[in-house]
């Protein structure tokens, strides 16, 4: 058996377009509607600024298997910084094989080395693989609901 090596490698804009890739192929999984250009536009920012989060390309002996993206915020919930894992996805030909959780545990490493004090994510509700892994990880569902309002014709209106 050949050992796999993971290494989460931090992307810059001159990845964003790989980065971008792989978004599509996970907004096709979970049937999230997936416009590139928005998806570049705020990869661009995230990876030009470090205070947003880091992107992170999932490469196993050298293959680009994946990527994942943690932003940062505040919660006095939790005591301050806290980091949501807003993507994480494997091609499937790399799941079950244990990289999930070691890029989970990868990510935390980071999260710890970047002062956060939580780390949260979205996981939808019909993914059971996913949510065991997250479960195994030590993430607990909240009694809770995400909610979205995008603010786009608010500014609009605004900037005109």
């Amino acid at each position: 058996m050949i050992r796999e090596t993971l290494i989460l490698r931090e992307t810059n804009s001159e990845e964003v377009d790989t980065l971008v890739d792989f978004v599509g192929r996970y907004y096709a999984f979970d049937g999230i509607p997936f416009h590139p250009f928005d998806v570049r536009r705020s990869l661009l920012q995230l990876v030009s600024d470090p205070r947003l989060g880091k992107a992170w390309i999932l490469q196993v002996n050298g293959i680009s298997a994946g990527y994942a993206i943690l932003t940062i915020g505040f919660d006095h919930e939790v005591g301050g910084r806290i980091g949501t894992i807003t993507d994480f996805y494997l091609n499937p030909a790399f799941r079950g094989r244990g990289i999930g959780t070691e890029a989970l545990e990868q990510i935390e490493k980071e999260a710890v080395m970047l002062g956060l004090e939580a780390l949260e994510l979205q996981v939808e509700n019909d993914n059971d693989e996913a949510k065991g892994l997250y479960r195994k990880m030590g993430f607990q569902a909240a009694d809770r609901i995400p909610m979205c309002k995008r603010l786009t014709e608010i500014r609009e209106q605004h900037e005109k």
